[in-house]
């Protein structure tokens, strides 16, 4: 990838060149991760469009399916009474990497999916593709890593500031479409200060010996980390 250090660039650049990269070493298993609500669904979408644009399948895994069941709550995502906030063992890191091989195999796989302002009564159907992107939390993780192989990591962050202003803006959505969010306003307060403090405490791509850094402006200005495993 030719990128330059210091420009900004826009996040459908990022993902064009990301794709190209992609395309040209022939990377299969994409992982995007970064804190809750720094924009990682969004991107990934836009890495999708770009390989399939070029012909390709692409099946995004979303690692909200692999939270274990005993951390999963009704509407809300995950039961609290656990812990104050999300950690990398509460996802099934292991059977997430056995998905991904049945996958690969040609075998499609089920998964009991987290829709927000809904819970967990969504089915997500995985089908085999040419190409994987596993996008969610910790999958730069110390314990991530121990199960899971990555062409290429991409990892989101953006200031504090800006990811509690977008999360209040999102939740107070949700809090007036949906007749099952039940999270208040302090709640959501709340799992804001505990995802931010649990992004820092896990995630590694700070420590990373070498990757690539971009700048990307939009609502997010997010920071993007790029390596190649």
């Amino acid at each position: 990838m030719e990128f330059l250090k210091h420009k900004l660039y826009e996040y459908n650049e990022i993902a064009s060149m990301i794709t190209e990269d992609a395309l040209s070493r022939s990377y299969r298993i994409i992982a995007l991760t970064g804190t809750s609500g720094v924009g990682k669904s969004t991107f990934t979408q836009m890495i999708a469009k770009q390989l399939t644009s070029h012909g390709f399948t692409v099946q995004i895994i979303s690692v909200d399916s692999y939270l274990k069941p005993e951390f999963r709550a009704g509407t809300n995502f995950w039961n609290r009474s656990d812990s104050s906030y999300l950690k990398p063992e509460h996802f099934d890191w292991k059977e997430l990497c056995e998905d991904l091989s049945t996958l690969r195999s040609g075998t499609p796989v089920e998964k009991q999916a987290y829709v927000r302002g809904i819970g967990w009564n969504t089915v997500s159907h995985y089908a085999p593709s040419d190409y994987y992107i596993l996008e969610g939390l910790f999958l730069d993780s110390v314990l991530a890593s121990e199960f899971m192989n990555y062409d290429l990591v991409i990892a989101l962050t953006a200031e504090d500031s800006i990811i509690r202003s977008l999360r209040v803006q999102r939740d107070a959505y949700y809090r007036k479409t949906s007749k099952t969010f039940k999270r208040t306003e302090e709640e959501t307060l709340l799992e804001i200060e505990n995802t931010l403090r649990a992004g820092k405490s896990y995630s590694i791509f700070p420590h990373w010996d070498h990757y690539l850094i971009l700048h990307a402006k939009g609502a997010y200005n997010a920071t993007i980390y790029i390596k190649n495993l």
